[in-house]
């Protein structure tokens, strides 16, 4: 039993911040299903149709980043610092190409809304709040970028400290442009943009001024991301990227199957789905 004591406490230490960070990420959704409850079953349901989109596209294309945490790790362990900032310079190009790509696919959402049979005001309702969410793709993509390569670094806690100082941003965003504003769905898929703009811009600044990251970032201004580097990153993530779209898009295709069974149906579904999701992330 002696391997419980020894590696247990480390585990905690390791698992407890990074579960409370993505206990936080989960929370950005639940606050918005929240309000837009309180403000409508319209708009609830117009935002449950949007996420079930957006959500599957978003998880695919971070799957290809998840390559970013061991490669962290194991340049971490060799020490080598030059590798560590090819590695940050990479992600963040496939992060640049990957938003650009989720912004052209939700642009103009009505060409898949279209199949979907639905109400005319839940069709328009959905297609404002992806129009708006879809400038979220950049930011959330570059935060996520910054969060794997310092939680490759056992940096996990300022990780969560960043998830965490969004929750109450995104709430007071979402309320303003919800009951102040008036801007409905698209109000709450422009507050997640911020939101993320946010947690990206916030963990950005920590990861090249914090002192413990001294050595890589006087290599970040002398080496670039390559060809090689980008490759195994997605030799990593690609198989990652299809297993989490196939079960993310499980979920979300029945949510939109039933969206077109009206406001009432589909906002319950998303209510019991966010709170089952909420318990599986964690």
């Amino acid at each position: 039993m002696s391997w419980i004591k020894e590696q247990l406490p480390k585990l905690i230490r390791l698992a407890v911040p990074a579960v409370l960070a993505q206990a936080a990420q989960m929370g950005l959704g639940f606050i918005d299903i929240m309000m837009a409850g309180h403000h409508s079953a319209q708009t609830l349901a117009a935002v449950s149709v949007g996420s079930n989109v957006f959500i599957p596209i978003v998880v695919i294309m971070m799957g290809f980043l998840l390559g970013i945490n061991p490669m962290a790790a194991s340049a971490r362990a060799r020490r080598n610092f030059r590798e560590l900032a090819r590695l940050l310079h990479t992600g963040l190009g496939i992060a640049l190409i990957l938003g650009t790509l989720c912004w052209w696919v939700l642009k103009n959402p009505s060409w898949l809304l279209g199949q979907l049979d639905l109400p005319p005001t839940l069709h328009d309702g959905a297609v404002d709040y992806l129009r708006a969410i879809a400038l979220a793709g950049w930011p959330m993509l570059l935060f996520l970028v910054f969060r794997f390569f310092n939680e490759g670094l056992f940096s996990n806690k300022q990780v969560m400290l960043v998830s965490f100082s969004a929750l109450p941003l995104n709430a007071l965003i979402n309320y303003y442009f919800l009951f102040h504003y008036q801007l409905g769905p698209y109000g709450l898929g422009l507050a997640t943009a911020i939101s993320y703009a946010f947690m990206f811009i916030t963990m950005a600044i920590y990861t090249l001024t914090a002192k413990r990251y001294f050595r890589i970032q006087i290599y970040l201004t002398r080496t670039f991301g390559d060809y090689s580097t980008m490759r195994s990153m997605l030799k990593i993530g690609t198989p990652i990227a299809i297993s989490l779209g196939m079960e993310v898009t499980l979920f979300a295709g029945i949510g939109l199957l039933i969206a077109r069974y009206g406001d009432v149906v589909v906002s319950g579904h998303q209510i019991a789905l966010n709170v089952a999701s909420m318990a599986f992330m964690i």
